[in-house]
């Protein structure tokens, strides 16, 4: 089952601040919190995090889709000057008509040109 408050979670993660450090691994700083939480990319698609949320994801589908791990999503769409918006269903993304990527735990990003 899929969270239900994507667009939340989406909007939070904008709050955060992301470092790369190379060979996917990147460093999330908490907008809110001021914590640190490493997101790792994940060579089957998706990320983990160190984060609370990435703690139960620790068999079978290790993809998070916490707040942490759309950061780094933003960012890279934002080094890439484009924009990404998170969903709640694949019929939800799919009506974007855009690139898809599934992130786990039932969300969905869309990809396209920043304006």
């Amino acid at each position: 089952m899929g969270i239900k408050n994507v667009k939340q979670i989406a909007e939070r993660a904008k709050s955060h601040l992301v470092r790369y450090y190379g060979k996917g691994v990147y460093e999330v700083i908490s907008g809110t919190s001021g914590a640190c939480y490493r997101v790792e990319m994940l060579a089957e698609g998706g990320a983990s995090c160190s984060c609370e949320w990435g703690k139960y994801h620790t068999k079978g589908d290790k993809r998070v889709a916490c707040s942490h791990v759309q950061a780094v999503y933003q960012w890279k769409a934002d080094e890439e000057g484009r924009r990404v918006s998170a969903y709640g269903t694949l019929d939800e993304a799919r009506r974007q008509h855009g690139r898809t990527l599934d992130l786990g735990d039932g969300v969905y990003l869309t990809s396209r040109k920043a304006a």
